[in-house]
């Protein structure tokens, strides 16, 4: 996952999530960051489904939807839990820490 200002006081958010070796899950969204909660809420994520062929080239995609609602809910060392209205089966209260930064 990549976490980036955006324009406009907006946050853009790219999420990959493996569901077997060759389909992957995408997440694209933007979404406002509000400072006095650490919560970035966002109204207009779109998730597809990526599949791939034994060599690693893209072989098509399905969009699941492109309307997606949810919160990004940060703690002070860094991490997240994810609450997203569309997927709350797939991953609702996992907690997602930051990783190192490379040396």
């Amino acid at each position: 996952m990549t976490i980036e200002k955006a324009t406009g006081g907006t946050v853009s958010v790219n999420a990959i999530w493996g569901n077997k070796v060759l389909d992957v899950s995408e997440w694209k969204l933007t979404g406002t960051f509000d400072p006095q909660t650490n919560q970035l809420r966002y109204s207009d994520c779109t998730c597809k489904r990526v599949f791939y062929d034994e060599h690693g080239a893209a072989t098509g995609e399905k969009v699941e939807y492109t309307d997606g609602t949810g919160t990004l809910q940060f703690a002070e060392d860094g991490s997240f839990t994810w609450e997203n209205e569309q997927d709350a089966d797939r991953f609702n209260g996992i907690r997602f820490e930051k990783l190192p930064e490379a040396e």
